[in-house]
């Protein structure tokens, strides 16, 4: 049940209940009913939906947490695929209109004699245009965005966490669960379905940040198995202004060689 449903059913139950009150309760009540506050009303009519309620706004407000209006979002989130591992954190910033997002992830990478250094791998998008940043070599590889390889990139599905989290959001199907308690921690639980796939997702009840979440996919045989999941360890929102809108831009060198695709 929707929130519109909701209260097109709670009118007509305060209609047919008052057909039996007294004209004298009646007008009490409609003398009474201006006072109470249009935030209180809603309130109360959210605690009654069922799961918590507001399945619509509880998923715009997820997206909205995701790509916030003059604001940057900054995550990091690490990925794991259950009992295999985990993978480097991932760290993003996203802001849009216009859509821009950097991702920066560090690895171990071999330079010559078998030595294993940490690197850096950054991946950008702006002007229709993703870019590659390889530190090790000092190299940005520039691809249109049609063109780019999603095959490879440190977001959850090759792009950045902020974007591939709101367009799952945003298939459609989305099921509300509503606060639930999970790792002794209270979230509230979005789902989505799809025929090969499960995506679950955690975010705070009261601010809608992320939290957590992971994928089930579906084998030939229709039994699920656990996929890739995430945690964020870091959400804030920062104002978008001339000094953060850096923040979407590569730390460069100015040796830094340009390759286009």
């Amino acid at each position: 049940m929707n929130l519109d449903t909701f209260m097109d059913d709670f009118g007509r139950d305060l209609t047919r209940a008052a057909k039996t009150r007294s004209r004298r309760r009646r007008r009490l009540a409609l003398r009474l009913t201006p006072v109470i506050p249009v935030g209180a009303a809603l309130a109360l009519a959210l605690t009654l939906l069922p799961g918590g309620g507001g399945s619509v706004d509880a998923i715009a407000a997820a997206r909205a947490a995701l790509a916030p209006d003059g604001e940057i979002v900054h995550m990091k989130v690490q990925m794991g695929f259950g009992r295999g591992g985990s993978l480097p954190p991932v760290e993003q910033w996203y802001a849009a209109d216009p859509k821009r997002w950097r991702t920066r992830t560090e690895a171990l990478a071999v330079p010559g004699k078998g030595r294993l250094r940490p690197t850096q791998f950054e991946t950008a998008f702006s002007n229709d245009r993703v870019r590659f940043y390889d530190q090790r070599r000092d190299v940005v590889t520039i691809w249109r965005a049609d063109q780019h390889p999603r095959t490879f990139g440190p977001g959850l599905l090759g792009g950045d966490p902020a974007t591939d989290l709101r367009e799952q959001l945003g298939k459609g199907g989305v099921r509300d669960d509503g606060v639930v308690t999970v790792d002794g921690k209270r979230v509230r639980r979005l789902v989505q379905d799809s025929e090969r796939q499960r995506f679950v997702y955690y975010m705070d009840p009261d601010t809608f940040a992320p939290v957590s979440g992971h994928i089930s996919l579906k084998r030939p045989d229709g039994k699920r198995f656990r996929g890739p999941q995430f945690t964020v360890v870091l959400y804030e929102r920062l104002p978008l202004n001339e000094q953060t809108e850096q923040l979407l831009k590569f730390d460069k060198t100015p040796e830094t060689r340009y390759v286009w695709r």
